[in-house]
């Protein structure tokens, strides 16, 4: 799983297409039981592995469109949830509506850091203790208003607003880590190797060599692409496929300066 975070997707589909280049030459290298231009096709077992291999890829990128548009979706819900919450506090009495103010809009900006910031590093380490120490000041000023009966009629709404908060922070903080387990990514690359070799096997003499060179390089060019994308789609911080921070952009703006 970390090396599916910290490489780039290219990285992946580049070492994908070498692997399968490799796995077509060793194919055409290694000499066949009977002669290639009496073999009549591939045999149950080679069509069954190349089936499995497509429907293999094939849920491996559904899996990773699924968790892209859940990771979208868990950003809407924070941005919804802090705006519930700044809804909220701004109907508290002075000074406790400024200072939250101000206390929100800076949690919007650590949540544009947090979006932005890559898996792994010291860096994220930093950004979730400033989540932290904003959540700490926020339910502190959260208190006040309760102690001092600011505004008692909203102190309910004022503490689920701040609670839904909170959890929209912990699953789009542990939404992030779903990814496809890096098992099925090594197992896909194998199945992928597999192919490439058998479709070295069965490829006849009667084609030119350039012919099979070119139906080879397209082949794996192809499933590279799709392998690109589906790693890509599971680096949603990386890449050309990121999540975009349009929802909270627009609450940031929604609170003004």
């Amino acid at each position: 799983m970390d090396l599916l975070l910290d490489l780039g997707a290219w990285v992946w589909g580049l070492g994908l297409f070498a692997s399968m280049s490799l796995a077509w030459f060793i194919g055409r290298k290694v000499p066949l039981h009977r002669e290639r231009d009496k073999l009549e096709g591939t045999s149950r077992i080679e069509d069954g592995a190349m089936a499995l291999f497509g429907l293999l890829l094939a849920f491996c990128f559904a899996g990773a469109a699924s968790r892209y548009e859940t990771r979208k979706g868990l950003l809407l819900d924070d941005s919804i949830a802090i705006g519930d919450f700044a809804t909220t506090a701004y109907a508290l009495e002075e000074p406790l509506r400024s200072e939250l103010r101000a206390e929100v809009s800076r949690y919007v900006d650590q949540r544009l850091r947090f979006g932005q910031t890559l898996y792994g590093g010291a860096e994220m380490k930093t950004v979730l203790a400033e989540g932290r120490r904003e959540h700490d000041r926020m339910f502190a000023l959260v208190q006040r208003a309760v102690h001092e009966k600011n505004s008692p009629s909203i102190h309910a709404a004022l503490m689920n607003g701040f609670n839904g908060m909170t959890m929209a922070h912990d699953k789009r903080y542990y939404g992030s880590y779903n990814h496809v387990p890096s098992t099925i990514v090594f197992m896909l690359v194998l199945f992928a190797m597999y192919a490439s070799f058998v479709l070295a096997r069965m490829s006849g003499v009667d084609a030119s060599a350039r012919t099979l060179v070119i139906r080879a390089f397209t082949y794996m060019t192809l499933v590279s692409i799709v392998f690109t994308v589906t790693i890509d789609l599971e680096q949603p911080r990386r890449g050309m496929m990121r999540v975009s921070q349009t929802p909270m952009l627009d609450l940031k703006a929604s609170l003004g300066p």
